[in-house]
């Protein structure tokens, strides 16, 4: 699972304001709750884990903590191959 470290955003640099960049809204700037870094709605990812639709777990992910967990999910969820013992005998009835 992601780490749950959760960091501050920012405000808007100093810099930022004296040219007159739009601040964003801190609703569309919430952090990513694996690397804390601020996303946009649009490209946030929410995970959501649920047992029986009570909600245990729910993440908001940046595109790039997203894609590290879906790599995750398939490494984890891959059933293991068997292997099978050269010197083990089979029986076939």
């Amino acid at each position: 699972m992601p780490s749950r470290d959760k960091r501050l955003t920012a405000a808007p640099s100093a810099e930022a304001r004296t040219i007159g960049l739009p601040a964003v809204p801190s609703h569309m700037s919430e952090p990513c709750d694996a690397c804390g870094s601020a996303v946009t709605d649009a490209l946030a990812r929410t995970v959501r884990l649920t047992v029986d639709r009570a909600e245990i777990d729910a993440q908001r992910l940046c595109p790039e903590c997203f894609a590290e967990w879906i790599d995750r999910y398939e490494h984890e969820m891959q059933a293991e191959p068997e292997v099978l013992d050269k010197d083990s005998e089979i029986i076939v009835d």
